[in-house]
């Protein structure tokens, strides 16, 4: 599971983005193993048959299981 959200520095709440906006910075999450900041990391898209391209590049920001992803949902009848 890969969900993504913008970084708010001003809050400790941060609203998931179902799409992601051409040079804007973003934060993604992931169950993985435990690593610990700074880690560089590349994330590989894989297509069938092609070879791997290079689809982000960044760094860990830190390991916070409490952060809050707030998703927006609208509610009608």
């Amino acid at each position: 599971m890969l969900l993504f959200s913008f970084d708010n520095i001003n809050c400790n709440k941060h609203k998931m983005e179902r799409f992601l906006h051409h040079g804007r910075f973003y934060v993604a999450f992931v169950y993985a193993p435990i690593s610990f900041p700074p880690l560089p990391l590349i994330v590989l898209k894989n297509r069938d048959g092609e070879q791997s391209t290079i689809a982000a590049v960044g760094s860990l920001k830190s390991m916070d299981p409490d952060r809050i992803i707030l998703k927006k949902i609208v509610l009608t009848m």
